[in-house]
């Protein structure tokens, strides 16, 4: 974190030490603000999944995957195979 303050210390030339603290501080801003670019699609990849499998599941009435009998369409995963 310190080296991501240091980028931003512009009384002396980044040249030396200094320099090389300021380019992993640079390294260190752009892994975080993709790594919290990457959690906000993902999240909203993920509701956008839900709301169709609302859509076409509940909504629509259509089965995406096999279910047992008795088990709401809610509870159901598709990463479960049930038998015939």
């Amino acid at each position: 974190m310190i080296t991501s303050l240091l980028f931003f210390f512009y009384s002396r030339e980044h040249k030396g030490a200094l320099g090389v603290a300021s380019q992993i501080g640079i390294f260190f801003l752009m892994v975080s603000f993709g790594a919290g670019y990457g959690y906000t699609v993902m999240s909203r990849v993920s509701l956008l999944i839900g709301r169709f499998q609302f859509l076409l599941e509940d909504w629509l009435g259509m089965a995406l995957t096999r279910r047992r009998a008795g088990v709401p369409a809610r509870h159901s995963t598709a990463a479960v195979i049930y038998p015939p």
